[in-house]
Order: structure tokens, then C-alpha cells, then sequence
């Protein structure tokens, strides 16, 4: 039988440290990489549109558009009705800004109270099945972040 060379406390330490040392050196910027992906995404998600396509030609959704957005997407999309999910709030500014956009562009514009923490009543949920039956599409739906 072949014996091992003893191994004293300070190359212990050395061996141990190795492959923490390559992971930390190697994994580094892996982790970092994912760090800037998922803080990119949320940067995107939370500071930009949110504009994404449901069904092409058909259903768009968006978090909340500023009216000159809704203006460049309606154009481009060819949209004709707006499906706010944020309710009725003539006091606010994105409302008037959109309801004024809406106006201008000659859409239509659905408002319907949704949370984002709770479930929709059934009477919501009909209610919104209601106005996806009677709207002119294409169409947007979209609520606060999208």
C-alpha cells in the first residue's frame, strides 16, 4: 500500500482556498453578467414601454404609455381601441394624457378597475370578456407596468 505524504495545517488552507479562489475568478463574471441581465430587465420592464405583442394584428399590451407613445404605437400597430386596466382617474395626468391621445387618434377607450394584488371578481372578468367582444381590434390592454 502506497503511503500519502503528510499534509501539514498551511497546505490544508492552500488546497482548500484553490478552488474557491478558480470559482470566484471564474464565476465572477459570470455572476456579474447575470446581475446586469436581470437589472436590464427590470430597467426595461419599469422605466420603458413594456410594449409587447399578444396576438400580431390583433392584441397588444403595454404597461403605461405617455400619449405621444400611444400615439407612435397606435400608428404604427394601427390600433383602435385602448383596454385601460387601471380604471377611470380623470384627476390624473396619464388619464388626460391618454384620454386626449385617444381622442385625437380617434380611439376607442375602454377603462376597467384591475389589481395587481388581487383576483378578479367574476363580474370583472365578464366585464372585461364584454368589451374584448364588442372592441374594434387591433387593440391595446395595459395597466400600470404592463
Amino acid at each position: 500500500m502506497r503511503k500519502l505524504p503528510a499534509v501539514g495545517i498551511t497546505e490544508l488552507r492552500q488546497i482548500r482556498r484553490a478552488p474557491l479562489s478558480l470559482v470566484m475568478l471564474l464565476g465572477l463574471p459570470a455572476f456579474m453578467l447575470v446581475i446586469y441581465g436581470v437589472a436590464l430587465h427590470f430597467a426595461v420592464i419599469l422605466g420603458g414601454p413594456n410594449f409587447r405583442t399578444v396576438l400580431p394584428g390583433l392584441v397588444y399590451r403595454s404597461g403605461q404609455l405617455s400619449g405621444a407613445r400611444l400615439e407612435y404605437y397606435a400608428r404604427k400597430h394601427g390600433i383602435r381601441t385602448v383596454v385601460n386596466l387601471r380604471g377611470c382617474c380623470p384627476t390624473a395626468n396619464w388619464y388626460r394624457e391618454q384620454s386626449d391621445a385617444a381622442a385625437r387618434l380617434d380611439l376607442s377607450q375602454e377603462d376597467l378597475s384591475f389589481s395587481a394584488l388581487r383576483m378578479p371578481s367574476r363580474t370583472a372578468v365578464a366585464e372585461l370578456i364584454e368589451v374584448f367582444d364588442r372592441s374594434e381590434r387591433p387593440l391595446l390592454i395595459h395597466c400600470h407596468q404592463g
